[in-house]
């Protein structure tokens, strides 16, 4: 982010230029972006470095969405349509059209100039277990662990350390 001389403040921005809200996954953690709107991007684990390269990928993904999604993709002159999606894909014959990725850069520096400021909304991601269901049972008052998990033949002996 830059203040009122250009200076970088250390905090790098996102913009969605877009009226409706944006999603993106990094890390198992789904970050969102309000529509119209700059977030502060703030990744406490990351580097200044991968900050960017995560910036600029988040700004790839949504222009490769807005595209996708039938928006006219305009050169920088904001004028001219350099790619229409759904012009392309009829002139296929409903085949899907190639496109070279840099008519997209339009878009992505869309996403890395700031416009209002808001906060974004981080929630954390469904983790691996928290789709199984366990269910433990528990020792009777007389049953020791040894006696219940006599079966397991690879058990150490409580209270000895192996000799692996």
């Amino acid at each position: 982010m830059q203040n009122e001389t250009n200076e970088f403040t250390g905090v790098f921005n996102f913009t969605n230029p877009t009226k409706q809200e944006r999603k993106y996954l990094w890390n198992n953690k789904e970050y969102i972006f309000a529509p119209e709107s700059t977030t502060p991007l703030i990744i406490p684990s990351e580097t200044l470095d991968n900050l960017q390269e995560i910036r600029k990928r988040f700004a790839y993904r949504m222009a490769e969405e807005r595209m996708y999604e039938g928006e006219k993709v305009y050169g920088r002159d904001g004028k001219t349509v350099v790619f229409d999606y759904n012009k392309a894909k009829l002139a296929g014959n409903g085949l899907p059209p190639t496109f070279d990725p840099k008519i997209l850069e339009p878009m992505i520096e869309e996403c890395l100039t700031p416009l209002t400021v808001k906060k974004s909304v981080v929630k954390e991601g469904q983790k691996l277990d928290d789709e199984r269901k366990y269910k433990a049972t528990k020792a009777g008052f007389t049953s020791s662990p040894a006696e219940l998990f006599k079966e397991d033949e690879n058990r150490d002996v409580l209270g000895q350390m192996p000799d692996k």
